[in-house]
């Protein structure tokens, strides 16, 4: 039986979120995936999706501790937009007891800076490419 997402005084559910923080290759991913295979081993309908700019997904879901998994997926980015049209997907799938991971936070800063001097630079007539 899946468990039961808390809910607010109106009903409506929490919209939990969890930070995990570390270095590359301590295994936060790793155990994302740990938790997508224990749902989908209790029959939880729960989905996992995650915005991955580092194709971590795609490794460890190429283990064959993981090639089982029907529950995870996941969008690969580089930039800014795809950081959006990704974003926006999964809010079109998403229900109430899935799960999102965007990984690298410090690769979504960036891409947020690189859009923000991309759009400056083109208000202004200029075009950031043509600045070197």
């Amino acid at each position: 039986m899946a468990p039961t997402p808390p809910t607010l005084p109106n009903g409506r559910p929490i919209k939990e979120k969890i930070g995990v923080y570390g270095p590359p290759g301590v295994g936060k991913t790793h155990q994302f995936f740990n938790i997508a295979r224990w749902h989908q081993n209790l029959d939880s309908p729960a989905r996992f999706y995650a915005i991955c700019t580092d194709q971590s997904y795609e490794v460890l879901w190429s283990n064959p501790e993981f090639q089982d998994l029907t529950n995870i997926e996941w969008e690969d980015v580089t930039d800014f937009q795809e950081y959006i049209d990704a974003a926006k997907k999964y809010k079109q799938k998403m229900t109430s007891v899935d799960w999102l991971s965007v990984d690298l936070q410090g690769q979504a800063w960036n891409a947020v800076q690189d859009e923000y001097a991309r759009v400056l630079s083109k208000s202004s007539g200029g075009d950031i490419e043509d600045m070197g």
